[in-house]
């Protein structure tokens, strides 16, 4: 994605190469237009911006149009304006529903479903949470061994835990989380090019308490292999469940615990089909989906004219 400056160049770097004569020295210009040489330096940079007093002296010692030089200044404070508002990180309030303990978390983790309901938790956390999304891969149930990235987020605006912009995410239900984590570091060095990381930040999530998760954060932002490094543990977890709602609904059930007047869609049909005996399968609807099946795919691979209706009893 193009940087704001790519847009909407600064002003400094258009009088540079467009205004002041090819040639002249930075101390000459400076002394035609009566400022210090420091104070035109620090313009051309892209460090100080245009003022209405520095456009005037450029419209009179070289001739320049002061208005498009401030329409300029004006549209790049726009951008960069927009840029940093992207990158602030603030927690969207949300009413209380449920708490969902760290040490609940951990427990999970040494489940048999764990491993394979992880990515679909964080799946569930990021787009519920996340605004400006682009592109979320989160594989989970019976795709979650696929090789490769575990995950991977593009956004256009962070949150506390989706940072903005591109991230490759590693997570582990290991009982030894760093080790997990510098295995799948090592492996993502391998398999991402290094112009992709420089832009991009490296993500490892696990759910069980990790200690020295702050210390392996840190070593590895000063490595500079990545845009940045973010790890998050059980107790970062606990914090984000906070922010959704259907988030700790289904985990709720993960975890068995109580939750009155909500249910998910998977629960809600296994009560459903556990109403008969013997218990409904899937497989009831397989003539039906075959049905129409051709017509849905027909009615996807062209542009919409009409809405596809589904009605049930």
């Amino acid at each position: 994605m193009a940087a704001p400056q790519a847009l909407c160049p600064h002003p400094g770097s258009f009088v540079r190469a467009s205004i002041i004569p090819a040639g002249m020295t930075v101390k000459d210009a400076a002394k035609q237009l009566g400022i210090g040489r420091p104070a035109l330096s620090n313009f051309l940079n892209g460090k100080a911006a245009l003022s209405t007093e520095m456009a005037l002296r450029l419209e009179k010692a070289f001739g320049a149009d002061r208005n498009r030089l401030l329409d300029m200044q004006a549209a790049f404070d726009r951008k960069d304006k927009e840029a940093g508002e992207r990158g602030v990180a603030v927690c969207a309030f949300v009413p209380s529903f449920m708490t969902i303990k760290a040490s609940q978390l951990e427990h999970w983790a040494s489940s048999h479903d764990a491993r394979s309901r992880l990515p679909v938790l964080l799946r569930k956390l990021v787009h519920s949470t996340s605004s400006a999304l682009r592109q979320v891969d989160f594989p989970g149930y019976d795709n979650a061994e696929r090789k490769g990235s575990d995950g991977f987020v593009e956004v256009g605006a962070a949150t506390p835990w989706v940072p903005e912009g591109r991230s490759y995410w590693e997570f582990g239900t290991d009982q030894r989380p760093g080790t997990k984590a510098e295995n799948d570091y090592k492996a993502r060095l391998g398999s991402v090019d290094p112009a992709e990381r420089a832009t991009s930040t490296f993500v490892f999530v696990t759910p069980r308490n990790w200690s020295g998760k702050t210390a392996w954060e840190k070593q590895k932002n000063e490595a500079g292999d990545w845009k940045a490094v973010r790890a998050f543990d059980a107790s970062d977890l606990e914090q984000w469940l906070k922010q959704s709602v259907p988030a700790q609904i289904w985990l709720s059930e993960q975890l068995a615990l109580q939750v009155s007047g909500f249910e998910t869609l998977e629960e809600a049909w296994r009560r459903w089909a556990s109403a008969s005996e013997p218990s409904l399968t899937p497989e009831i609807f397989a003539s039906s989906i075959k049905a129409y099946r051709d017509d849905f795919k027909t009615w996807l691979g062209k542009p919409s004219e009409r809405h596809f209706v589904v009605a049930a009893d």
